[in-house]
Formats: structure tokens, sequence, C-alpha cells
């Protein structure tokens, strides 16, 4: 976890997460004509190790995820989050049922999204839907609908993007993102297939991360606008939602 992140809420069972879509198989290797020196020519555990410690110093950053396959993804298409002190706050775009505006702390997520997609996220919020829709709701850690909510915190979470900081990596070539070079590790958990785009130029920074199910792409995460100043707090205007729900 982050020495300095302020801790994001997951859960691990939820019923979208991307990780536990995994099958096997291995993830298409990216090669260039970047000339592999430096920080590439180490062995990958330590290219992991270096990678993982400096992303894990950061104070903030910005991830931006393109989905794919939507029956594995909640029929989500893009998501944008700013990760910082005190948690993140994004949207997730949907193919069908809007976007949704999402903010994490530690003790609750606020969301904010039309009653199309409170209908989509759950059957336990279709009846009031209306009631939901349009508006910042609450909905914290201790609350019988946190489960159904939070792999959205999920979502924007730089753990997400460590996951596989834990488990033993290949090096699987070298390319570039946004003009920096990158090397490339793909890092198996369980049946899965995690690829992370480690910066050869300035701090061995995670700059992208992708997840593969078996020769399949589940999504893409760029990484940028590091320590940017960025504060992420509750909305004042938001209604718990258990009030919404009577």
């Amino acid at each position: 976890m982050f020495r300095r992140f302020a801790p994001l809420v997951l859960v691990a069972s939820s019923a979208f997460v991307l990780g536990g879509c995994f099958s096997s198989g291995p993830a298409p290797t990216t090669t260039t004509t970047f000339p592999k020196s430096g920080l590439a020519t180490e062995p990958a555990s330590s290219i992991l190790y270096k990678a993982c410690g400096a992303t894990r110093e950061l104070t903030s950053a910005t991830m931006s995820t393109t989905f794919f396959h939507p029956a594995l993804s909640s029929n989500y298409s893009s998501g944008t989050w700013t990760v910082g002190p005190g948690g993140s706050s994004g949207t997730i775009t949907t193919k069908g049922f809007g976007t949704v505006s999402v903010i994490s702390t530690p003790l609750s997520i606020y969301l904010k999204a039309n009653a199309k997609f409170w209908t989509n996220l759950s059957a336990s919020f279709a009846t009031h839907a209306t009631t939901l829709a349009s508006q910042w709701v609450a909905v914290s850690v201790d609350s019988p609908s946190f489960p159904l909510v939070s792999p959205l915190a999920d979502l924007g979470s730089m753990t997400r993007v460590l996951a596989g900081c834990f488990n033993p990596p290949n090096t699987a070539g070298i390319g570039s993102a946004n003009g920096i070079p990158l090397v490339y590790l793909h890092v198996h958990g369980g049946s899965g297939t995690q690829a992370l785009g480690v910066a050869l130029r300035g701090d061995p920074l995670i700059i992208t991360m992708t997840q593969f199910s078996g020769s399949y792409t589940l999504s893409t995460t760029t990484l940028s606008n590091f320590n940017a100043a960025t504060s992420i707090s509750a909305p004042s205007s938001a209604a718990p939602i258990a009030s919404l729900l009577k």
C-alpha cells in the first residue's frame, strides 16, 4: 500500500474486479527499436521493485482507463480519476447508462448518476432510481449498500495498478507511451497477466498498466500528472443513501 496515499476502500469479493476475470494465456509482447540500456538491462525483479517503490511514493496522479469487452466490465467504457491525499475522484463513462461521478474517501463513497445507471447497478436500487438520480449520494463503509458500490472505488484506486507488485515478473520488451520510453514487464498473478510499462527516463514510475484475459485486452490504463497539487473532499450536498431508500 502507499506510504503517502490515503488508503482507499476495496472489497476483494466485488462483482467486478478486473483481475479476477482473467483466463490463462500469455499477453502480447511489445517491442520497438529503442535501444535496451540502463534500467531495461536489469533483472525483471529489480525493475519491478524499483517501479513499485517509486510509484508508491507518489502523492497524486491521474489515471485514464479504457475498458474493453463489456461483458467483463459491467458495460464501462472509460474512466478518468485523480488519486491523491484523501482518496480519489473522477468519472466513469458507460455503454448506454450515462456517466457517473465518483468520489472515494476512506470512510465513504459518493456517487452522482442518472436513474438508468442506478437501475443497472443493482436491482436493489431500481425502485428508488429516480430518487437517487442526479444528486450526490453518500454510501458509508458500514452501509448495507456498500458492497454494491465499492467496485467503483476499486476502479479509481492505485492499488489496482500495483496489484502485480508482489508476483514474479518477466521482461517483455521495450516501447513508449506519450513520448516516454518504457520497459514492459509481464506479471502473472493466479491465472491472469498484468503488463506494466515502466519509465526509462526520470524516476522508474509505472506509466501504463494493461490487463489481459488470455489473448484479449481487458483494459488499458495510463498514468500522468504525477505529484500535482490536488485535494479530494466529500461533496457538501451529499445525502446518505439510507435516507433515500426509505
